[in-house]
């Protein structure tokens, strides 16, 4: 569980997000931030504390949300930064000295700076480079319509909206507005216009002008749920990021597939298993792992090949366990990697098998003090090599010691025990 503190939490933004929040099962709001002498402060706001300074509360929070304005949003995050906290801003407004501040704050702790946090504006942004690229020729527009209480123009999505046209156009040039006798358009030009009124949410219309035919391009927010939808996501994103640094929402938005999906994935790759054993049973392979089972020495005396046949096994064994950590995985809107695809978590308990001995129930134990010792000096010491010195590890001791660890252990005892034996 993700805990969240929400900068304005009284907000339009922040009471959405709160609101959006209880209805997660990956996050929990555990406080809320307003401005020093709001009507909220020392009360509670959807079950949780208000206050007016965050350095109160940033213990119990995993990660940061922040829509305030730009002024506040830099001194939470000079705060934040002594913590390292994950802070997700949807704020807008910032001029190029702020934006420059909050790269420089950036590298020290993950930032997620993003103007809109809606996922249809951020497949917007991809389509309005595509054409600005393609379409040389054409005149490009674009308006933008927010209700009457914004205080900022134009806003932070038509920027990102401008920033992307420069990019696509290095020779465009930018006004914003037009009034009086401004003459015919330039053929680099670019207008940006700002409408105010009413209870509009926002919306965002790039438009390409060529010769018998236009295109427009529009985004229209019909409830702030797009953005809270997109911000609870992007907190779900930064808080696995290793990467530090002010980012973009980019393609990684993705929704957990439905439940079923999980159900039949694992069903396919049970019933994939039982055919695998029927198809192996009979065969030279199915035979030879029969035999060491009954019996290994007397499986070698009749040419069995014990430890190719085993690390075979294993590794028939492994591709059908590594398949399901990355299925329960999908069950969440972020993955890690690094955890679905470690054998530590994907077939633990094989591992601790192989490690202590699979013979009785004291192999698996032994198994798991190996595992944890391996994983604290390899971990610490080595984290970049940590995978490739476990596999070592792994082969070393299942090719001089096929039975686990546990084997020259027993071995060792029945020395000690039939020489006492014989001595007494």
């Amino acid at each position: 569980m993700i805990k969240l503190i929400i900068c304005g939490a009284a907000g339009r933004m922040g009471r959405e997000i709160s609101n959006m929040v209880k209805e997660s099962r990956d996050i929990e709001l555990v406080a809320g931030i307003e401005a020093s002498g709001h009507d909220l402060i020392g009360t509670q706001l959807n079950g949780v504390d208000i206050t007016d300074d965050i350095v109160k509360v940033i213990k119990k929070a995993d990660c940061i949300v922040d829509f305030t304005n730009p002024a506040a949003t830099i001194k939470n995050l000079e705060k934040v930064k002594v913590y390292k906290k994950p802070y997700v801003t949807g704020t807008t407004g910032f001029s190029k000295e702020e934006l420059k501040k909050i790269d420089t704050i950036a590298k020290s702790f993950a930032v997620f700076l993003a103007p809109n946090m809606s996922i249809g504006v951020n497949h917007l942004y991809d389509m309005v480079d595509s054409c600005a690229r393609k379409l040389r020729t054409y005149d490009i527009e674009v308006i933008e319509t927010h209700h009457r209480a914004k205080k900022d123009a134009p806003s932070g999505t038509a920027r990102a909206i401008v920033k992307i046209i420069e990019q696509a156009r290095p020779d465009a040039e930018f006004i914003y507005g037009r009034e009086g006798l401004v003459g015919a358009r330039k053929r680099n030009e670019v207008c940006i216009n700002s409408v105010r009124g009413g209870d509009i949410v926002g919306e965002h219309r790039v438009l390409f002008f060529g010769k018998g035919e236009f295109i427009e391009l529009r985004h229209y927010a019909t409830s702030r749920s797009c953005f809270a939808a997109g911000t609870l996501e992007a907190v779900k994103f930064i808080i696995q990021q290793i990467e530090v640094k002010a980012g973009s929402m980019g393609n990684i938005l993705v929704g957990a597939p439905p439940m079923e999906t999980f159900y039949y994935s694992l069903m396919i790759i049970g019933v994939c298993t039982i055919i695998a054993d029927f198809l192996i049973r009979n065969t030279k392979f199915g035979l030879g792992l029969s035999s060491i089972k009954q019996n290994e020495e007397a499986a070698e005396v009749i040419g069995v090949k014990t430890t190719k046949y085993k690390l075979l096994a294993f590794t028939l064994s492994a591709f059908f366990m590594g398949l399901v950590g990355p299925i329960m995985a999908l069950r969440w809107t972020f993955i890690v990697p690094a955890v679905a695809f470690s054998p530590a978590v994907s077939f633990q308990t094989m591992v601790m098998a192989i490690l202590g001995g699979s013979k009785d129930f004291r192999g698996p134990l032994l198994g798991v003090v190996i595992l944890t010792l391996i994983s604290e000096a390899f971990g610490i010491k080595f984290p970049y090599y940590y995978m490739i010195l476990l596999g070592l590890s792994l082969i070393i001791i299942i090719k001089f010691s096929p039975r686990g660890l546990l084997a020259p252990i027993d071995k060792l005892y029945l020395r000690i025990f039939s020489h006492v034996t014989k001595t007494s």
